[in-house]
């Protein structure tokens, strides 16, 4: 089973599922669903990691958005009767492709555009291809988190990236090494770049769109084809008030509030 279920949060008869996105893991989306299941104790919240990230056992290619998806379908119908799956950036699309594929529950997809990007991302332009570059340019095992701190700052991230990313770090005989498995993390996103979601996404199953206000990551196609579709009830399309691409951690409250109100 390639995907992994991190924890299981709640004890209702609902099931929702998050999703986190590349270079992420379930246990990022955990105090926000602690909090979540406080306000909707009907709900049992379920938070995954996906196939190369976190504690997921190694997974054969092809690695895909659809594989990812199947991953998801194989996790989660055991559980219980699914009510939704949240799906945030990387996971947004896996979430709509497991609705596309597997069909069923309604799904949000938070700061993900379904089209294609504008360009081809590069690390110039593009801010989780230079995450990617900084990450493959540090030689592993590393001696010890400081190190690799100390890299990642010199590369210009941000502290508080940085300090994201050191959680993804595990601690093995020689040394310290990334949870992730780079090649297919590569893969995973060059399929992204690639996927156009947008006919699915207007299609008759339930989605819901949700973007953060300071978010760089919609182009104005996107934003038309949001919007046009929010006003033919093609969709639900919602913006999340202050805060950029790392809605949960920006304004965590108006964030659940808009799940606790819609799921």
């Amino acid at each position: 089973m390639p995907a992994h279920l991190v924890e299981s949060i709640g004890s209702g008869p609902g099931h929702v599922t998050f999703v986190h996105g590349i270079l992420g893991s379930g246990r990022n989306w955990r105090s926000f669903a602690r909090k979540l299941a406080a306000d909707r104790p009907d709900l049992t919240l379920h938070l995954v990691d996906q196939r190369a990230h976190g504690k997921a056992p190694p997974s054969p290619p092809p690695h895909t958005l659809a594989a990812c998806a199947a991953d998801l379908e194989e996790l989660i119908r055991p559980l219980g009767p699914v009510r939704a799956v949240v799906g945030h950036s990387f996971g947004g699309k896996v979430s709509l492709c497991w609705a596309r594929d597997h069909g069923g529950a309604p799904v949000w997809v938070l700061d993900a555009p379904p089209g294609l990007p504008e360009g081809e991302p590069t690390v110039e332009n593009h801010d989780v291809m230079g995450v990617l570059a900084g990450i493959a340019a540090l030689p592993m095992p590393a001696a010890s988190r400081q190190s690799v701190r100390a890299v990642l700052q010199a590369r210009g991230l941000s502290e508080p990236l940085v300090a994201w990313l050191l959680t993804s770090l595990r601690r093995e005989g020689d040394g310290w090494r990334w949870v992730y498995d780079l090649p297919a993390v590569h893969a995973l996103l060059d399929d992204y770049f690639r996927t156009d979601l947008w006919p699915f996404a207007r299609g008759p199953h339930p989605v819901h769109l949700v973007m953060a206000e300071r978010s760089d990551r919609w182009s104005d196609d996107d934003l038309d084809q949001a919007e046009a579709a929010d006003a033919s009830g093609e969709l639900g399309w919602h913006v999340v008030a202050d805060a950029g691409h790392w809605l949960h951690v920006d304004n965590p409250d108006a964030l659940r509030a808009l799940l606790a109100e819609g799921l």
